[in-house]
Order: structure tokens, then C-alpha cells, then sequence
């Protein structure tokens, strides 16, 4: 029987390999050699297996088969999923294109869910490892097989690695991310076995190669500042940081000072060569906002559909000086928070800030080292947010690693029945006392 449970469990550990590997990219640009059709057959292919691994796994019978299992414990996550959804049917354009979109990032979040349900935070560190190496054996392929492809230049460089990915800055954040995640398994299997392992560290060296290569000088900063935080931090023992409250007060602190403060500096900062627009972010973010403030400000136009409308879009441009790049640019906010704005609206924010707030608020009672792993991610998720979408698409790998980690949170949260409980006892246990003494 254990024999028979071991081969399932491997089993379903690969399929999560498969899963994770195109959450990060796979296959990307290999689309251009084989057509593509093979983007579209493993993407589906992902998500009919999310459904299977979940729907096989929640019963020993048939009649034991369900999908949802709807624990209180994660109803900050659940009010965000079913609100999107809602919300987002209610106001689309285009209801079938909308279905399939909300669906998908509901899948994505009960997956998340399942996971934390099923595995420990670091066995699904060592999976997204495995699938992490899996990609970057699939860069070189590219490389040797097609280094047209693989290499890109612009105007400000030359010859970067873009691998799987459109963009070289999209390869360098998601290398960025696979070195946090690879160096916390590194440390955990260390802390476990006393050793480090030969194979993590060549796959660690060799994806920070990759990353060199890409000519990120962000990603390739971000990449080596969580690390540093993730050791000087965990020697202060007793730290335990307001992660939830941390994140909305960045992402809506950063905006606040981009729009009010920044400007005030562009003089100096042009003086000394230095852009005072975060590369024209700033204009794009100003033009949203006057958008967003005669259009659907509360509910946007439905999650993931904005930029897939023309019509919008095309209002949007109006927001520009016909000169401007972003005059006829369509490829996303280039921050969290704007994205939101523009696909769920004020509403949406609102809630997804309850979903991160709810899940995070009992952080403090996380052991060390569990709390320093979800810190370090969650904080290059907020970091990331600041300049770019980290809900690009519902099962990118920044979305299913955020609703992980508010997963793993929720599961501090205490029960609400143990704690009345809880308190009656010790309410009777103080009566009884108090007689006693008398």
C-alpha cells in the first residue's frame, strides 16, 4: 500500500512540475519552431490538470469527488475570487471571453489552496525549483536550436538573452524570481540535511549565468537584495513584520509619491542624467488616471479584458499627445495596483486589499523560518508590483505564487470555534477558582 501511495504521490508531484513549468514560460517562444498550437494545447492541458489532481485527490470514492472545500479559514481569498468573477461578468463586453478568463484565475486560486493543503511550503519551493531548472534547460535548447530567437537588441543594448519570453526584462524578472526561490530551498534542504546539495548550487549558479546574460540591471539587483534581507533578517528572531498592511501601504504609497513628489525632483535628476518618469511610467499612470475618472471607475471593464478591447484602448490613447509612445502603446499598466484599476475597478482594489490584509493579519504567529520564506516573496511580489503587472494573466507564475502565500498565512489563522472555546474554559476555570477561594 505505501508502495502504491509513493507512485501516486510521485505522480502527481510531476503533473505539478508540468503545471508550474508553463506558469513560468514554457514554451514561450518555442512557438515560432513547432506553431502556435502548442501554446494553446498546454495551456488548457495545465488547467484540465489543476481540475483532475484536485478533483482525484478530495476522496477515496466517487462520491467523495468535489472541487470546492470551502474552509472559513480562507474566506479572505474566496471573497476575492467570487467578487472578480462577479464583478467582472457584470460589466464585460464580451461575456464568453470573460468566463474563460475568471474561470481560469478561480482555478488558479483553488490550486494555490490545494497545494498549501496537500504539501509543506518548502516541498512546493522544491517542485517550483524543479520546474525552474526544466526552463532553463529549455533557454539553452533555444539558444543552440534557434539563437535568433533566444537573443534580442535595442536601442540601449545589444545581443540580451530573452529565451522563452517576448522580452528580455520579462525573462530577467522571472530568472530574478526562480534564484529567490531556488536559494530558499537551498537553505531549507541545508537546514534539514546539514549539507548543501552539489546539484541545487550548480543549478543556482547557473541560472544566475542566465540572468547575466539577460542585461537586467533591476532584476539582477532584486535578485541578490531578498537573499541579503532573507539572512540579516532572520537573525532578529522576535521580528515579525504587518506583511498585509505593509503591501497596501507601499503599493499606494508609491503611487502617491510618484504623482505628487517625484515631479518636484525631474530638474535635479535630469540635471544629473537620470530619468525622472520611471522610464515614462509616470506619464502612462497619468493618463489612466484621468481615463479611469470618466470611465468605469469603480468596476473597470472586467478582469484580464481591458487590454483585449480595441475600443478601450483606443480611448485610452486619447489620454496622450499623439507623439507619445503611449499614444499607441497596448501592453499593460507597468503597475499592480493601475492594472487593477483598469480591469476591476475601485471596488476590485478594495477587495483584493481585504484578501491580502485577512490572509496576512495572523503572519506574527508564522515559526521563523516559514515567516522568512513567505516575507522574502511576498516582498519581491509588492517590489515588482510597483513597476510592472504581477497579474498579467490568470495563471502566471507571480499569481499562483501570491495566492500560495496568502494560503500558507490563512493557515494561522486561529479557529474560531477553538478559540470560544478557549475562552469559556478559561472563564470557567477563573469562576471555579474564584468559589474555591471562597
Amino acid at each position: 500500500m505505501k508502495q502504491k501511495s509513493d507512485l501516486t504521490q510521485f505522480r502527481t508531484e510531476i503533473v505539478i512540475v508540468f503545471i508550474f513549468l508553463g506558469s513560468i514560460g514554457f514554451p514561450g517562444t518555442y512557438r515560432q519552431i513547432f506553431g502556435g498550437f502548442i501554446e494553446t494545447l498546454y495551456e488548457y492541458l495545465s488547467f484540465l490538470m489543476q481540475i483532475v489532481i484536485m478533483l482525484t485527490s478530495s476522496g477515496e470514492t466517487v462520491m467523495d469527488v468535489k472541487l470546492l472545500d470551502m474552509k472559513p479559514k480562507y474566506r479572505a481569498i474566496y471573497q476575492f475570487m467570487i467578487f472578480t468573477f462577479a464583478e467582472s461578468m457584470l460589466v464585460t463586453d464580451v461575456p464568453k471571453a470573460q468566463v474563460v478568463t475568471s474561470l481560469r484565475l478561480s482555478v488558479t486560486i483553488l490550486f494555490a489552496i490545494w497545494l498549501v493543503e496537500h504539501f509543506t511550503l518548502n516541498r512546493i519551493l522544491k517542485l517550483f525549483s524543479y520546474a525552474q531548472v526544466l526552463l532553463d534547460l529549455a533557454i539553452v535548447s533555444i539558444i543552440v536550436l534557434r539563437p535568433g530567437i533566444a537573443f534580442q537588441s535595442g536601442d540601449t543594448y545589444s545581443h540580451a538573452l530573452r529565451g522563452v519570453y517576448e522580452a528580455k526584462n520579462a525573462l530577467a524578472s522571472e530568472l530574478a524570481f526562480g534564484l529567490i526561490v531556488m536559494f530558499l530551498h537551498i537553505v531549507s534542504e541545508a537546514e534539514e540535511e546539514k549539507n548543501l546539495s552539489p546539484f541545487w548550487l550548480a543549478a543556482i549558479a547557473f541560472q544566475g549565468i542566465l540572468l547575466l546574460m539577460a542585461k537586467a540591471t533591476g532584476a539582477l539587483l532584486i535578485s541578490m537584495l531578498l537573499p541579503m534581507y532573507f539572512l540579516v533578517f532572520r537573525k532578529l528572531r522576535d521580528l515579525r513584520l504587518p506583511l498585509g498592511w505593509l503591501y497596501v501601504a507601499g503599493s499606494v504609497g508609491f503611487l502617491v509619491f510618484a504623482f505628487t513628489i517625484l515631479p518636484l525632483f525631474a530638474p535635479l535628476l535630469e540635471s544629473m542624467g537620470k530619468d525622472a518618469t520611471l522610464t515614462g511610467r509616470t506619464e502612462l499612470w497619468n493618463g489612466i488616471y484621468k481615463f479611469m475618472q470618466q470611465h468605469n471607475m469603480l468596476t473597470g471593464y472586467g478582469y484580464g479584458q481591458f487590454w483585449m478591447n480595441k475600443s478601450n484602448v483606443k480611448k485610452l490613447h486619447l489620454m496622450y499627445n499623439h507623439k507619445s509612445y503611449f499614444s499607441r502603446m497596448s501592453t499593460g499598466a507597468h503597475n499592480q495596483i493601475m492594472e487593477l484599476w483598469l480591469n476591476i475597478g475601485l471596488f476590485g482594489i478594495a477587495s483584493y486589499f481585504l484578501a491580502i490584509v485577512g490572509s496576512m493579519r495572523y503572519a506574527k504567529n508564522m515559526k521563523l523560518n516559514e515567516y522568512m520564506r513567505v516575507s522574502s516573496l511576498f516582498f519581491y511580489l509588492m517590489l515588482c508590483g510597483l513597476t510592472e503587472r504581477i497579474f498579467e494573466n490568470a495563471y502566471a507564475y507571480r499569481v499562483v505564487m501570491f495566492f500560495i502565500l496568502l494560503a500558507v498565512a490563512c493557515n494561522h489563522i486561529p479557529d474560531r470555534k477553538q478559540l470560544r472555546r478557549r475562552k469559556n474554559d478559561e472563564r470557567e476555570a477563573s469562576h471555579h477558582g474564584g468559589r474555591a477561594d471562597l
